[in-house]
């Protein structure tokens, strides 16, 4: 069971981190800070730059921590 939920924590973290990732740059297949400003302004958001580095920096740093396990319950 406790690996089961390891390995689920670690691959949801890293997809979440590595969408993040694809906002803000080039790597992983991402279209880079202007790509995610464009997609933010298509959807009607405001802000563009700043909206696309909140939303990149939200998704890899919350994906980090749930891999890293950062607070999920502790089991015994």
């Amino acid at each position: 069971m406790d690996t089961g939920l390891l390995l689920l924590r670690l691959v949801a973290g890293l997809l979440i981190a590595g969408h993040g990732v694809q906002k803000v740059s080039f790597l992983l297949g991402g279209n880079g800070l202007a790509g995610g400003t464009e997609e933010f302004r298509r959807d009607g958001f405001r802000g563009g730059t700043l909206t696309a580095l909140a939303a990149g920096g939200g998704q890899l740093g919350a994906g980090l921590f749930l891999a890293a396990g950062l607070l999920t319950p502790w089991r015994r």
